[in-house]
């Protein structure tokens, strides 16, 4: 007789029989629809890759590369960039 199979744990199917001796066969099923998930994944890629694409041109070309372009003026702008202490050793007075 045919039995119906018992998922034990994910990914993990058998099914609880009683003592004696059986004839077990295992068929394996693919998913059907493997092409439709290959259809929304390749859908989900070029969406998002659009959408990035349209956020990027929505910068005015003024801001790109400036951080604080983004920010409202003189609100969290950064400071300008100092030049480097010396090192060289300090010297006696003379």
């Amino acid at each position: 007789r045919t039995v119906a199979p018992q998922m034990l744990a994910p990914s993990f199917v058998g099914r609880e029989m009683g003592p004696g001796r059986h004839v077990i066969a295992i068929e394996y099923v693919p998913y059907p629809a493997y092409w439709l998930l290959f259809l929304i994944s390749i859908g989900s890629i070029v969406g998002l890759a659009l959408l990035d694409r349209r956020r990027r041109r929505r910068r005015s070309p003024s801001s790109v590369g400036d951080p604080a372009a983004s920010v409202e003026e003189g609100a969290g702008a950064v400071p300008e960039a100092q030049p480097p202490a010396s090192t060289a050793a300090p010297t006696a007075p003379e």
